[in-house]
């Protein structure tokens, strides 16, 4: 069984001009995230896939495997189909191209996941550590059942604390997802649906119709880069 883990790069972002590009310690955004999954030892190849001729150039530098792929494309899930059709791997990690400080444990727990039998789509969360991150949009929360399996994604708080409640009751989700390569494959399919719609979140289109995603709870998540506070952050 072959695993592979492919990190989308788009050089275009909304909040943070070519956040990917940007050099901390004297590598780019991307750069750190390749080598922590190259570092892990967890895959039997990284491929980073991009719609960037100017990506390519940069990541050629130090990667093995730079993809160029349609600029069509309307999220990293459609991107990395693209490459899953190409290959032989029976397992897909889509690693966020922004994660500098993605940890090896987080890899490690969604490579165990997907590799159960019943599961084909695996996914990361954990617990809120502050009021002011719970009630902000731009985090996702999950509520799943005894199981693991997710019922619901969404930006507003769920459950809703009809009594005080502690923040360890709010699962945050980590968007980082294992797929099987035919499930990966089935999903690119999809066309948007009501929920994803309303919350403008691809995973409730996969929900939608009728797919399990297996949440796995983690200790804590890793900075995303996405504003330049966060790389503010990073930086310290």
């Amino acid at each position: 069984m072959q695993y592979t883990a492919i990190i989308p790069a788009r050089l275009k972002s909304e909040r943070l001009k070519h956040k990917l590009l940007i050099e901390v310690g004297g590598k780019s955004i991307l750069q750190h995230v390749y080598e922590r999954v190259e570092k892990s030892q967890l895959f039997d190849r990284v491929i980073i896939a991009t719609d960037s001729k100017r990506i390519v150039q940069h990541a050629t530098n130090f990667a093995e495997d730079v993809r160029l792929t349609s600029k069509d494309h309307k999220s990293g899930t459609d991107r990395i189909a693209e490459i899953a059709r190409k290959i032989r791997s029976e397992y897909i990690v889509n690693i966020q191209g922004d994660e500098p400080m993605i940890r090896p444990e987080h890899l490690k727990v969604i490579k165990e996941s997907i590799s159960q039998k019943d599961v084909k789509i695996a996914s990361l969360c954990c617990s809120f550590k502050e009021e002011k991150h719970l009630n902000d949009p731009s985090n996702v929360k999950v509520v799943t059942d005894i199981n693991g399996k997710a019922l619901y994604f969404s930006r507003s708080v769920i459950p809703f604390p009809r009594r005080v409640v502690s923040l360890r009751n709010f699962k945050h989700h980590i968007g980082m997802y294992a797929f099987r390569r035919k499930t990966l494959l089935a999903l690119s399919k999809l066309k948007p649906g009501t929920l994803e719609h309303f919350e403008g979140l691809e995973q409730l289109r996969w929900m939608e119709n009728g797919y399990d995603i297996y949440m796995n709870k983690v200790a804590s998540k890793t900075i995303s880069i996405d504003t330049a506070e966060d790389l503010k952050r990073f930086k310290k």
